[in-house]
């Protein structure tokens, strides 16, 4: 016999066993460690999927916002305006002293009273509806228009146009 250890079929076995052993171990954590990777690779696309839900969401609440927002504030700049057409609505003298008021006469009011108020449009104000009956129609917003606009309670917005600005001077008028 050899000089070496001697091998019994226990010991060999033993041997085989402890190997197989430490190499399904092995196999069984490299598995766990791939099942948990992909768990974990599945779970964080979940969550970034419901964050991109939650923050669309969030978007349409936040514009939705946004537009109510605006709408208010149109409301009120409106109401504004109107408040200060109001202000400037004083009966026209020619229209009182000729009569010319039309059937707005209240019931109990002294005949010949005038109960209807007209604004009265500057001398600027009329030129510029005179120019634009002859067909001479702004192209531009001026200084000079907005300057109109607002002496006669006419919110000119940056979109306004000279079109849009002389259809309420007329309707003023």
């Amino acid at each position: 016999m050899g000089n070496g250890p001697s091998l019994n079929k226990e010991t060999t076995s033993e041997v085989i066993r402890g190997e197989v052993n430490r190499l399904l171990e092995t196999e069984i954590k490299n598995i766990f460690i791939e099942e948990i990777r992909q768990a974990t690779i599945q779970l964080v696309e979940e969550r970034r999927k419901a964050i991109r839900e939650v923050v669309e969401e969030y978007k349409l609440v936040i514009k939705g916002l946004v537009e109510e927002e605006k709408t208010s504030a149109r409301a009120g700049i409106e109401e504004k305006r109107r408040a200060i057409v109001k202000l400037v609505m004083v009966p026209s003298i020619t229209q009182c002293e000729t009569g010319d008021i039309g059937p707005k006469e209240e019931a109990g009011a002294e005949k010949g009273t005038c109960t209807s108020a007209k604004p009265i449009l500057s001398r600027e104000a009329q030129e510029v509806l005179a120019k634009v009956s002859e067909g001479g129609l702004p192209t531009m917003m001026t200084r000079n228009l907005e300057r109109i606009a607002s002496e006669h309670g006419i919110i000119v917005s940056d979109t306004m146009t000279p079109n849009e600005l002389v259809r309420q001077l007329h309707d003023l008028a």
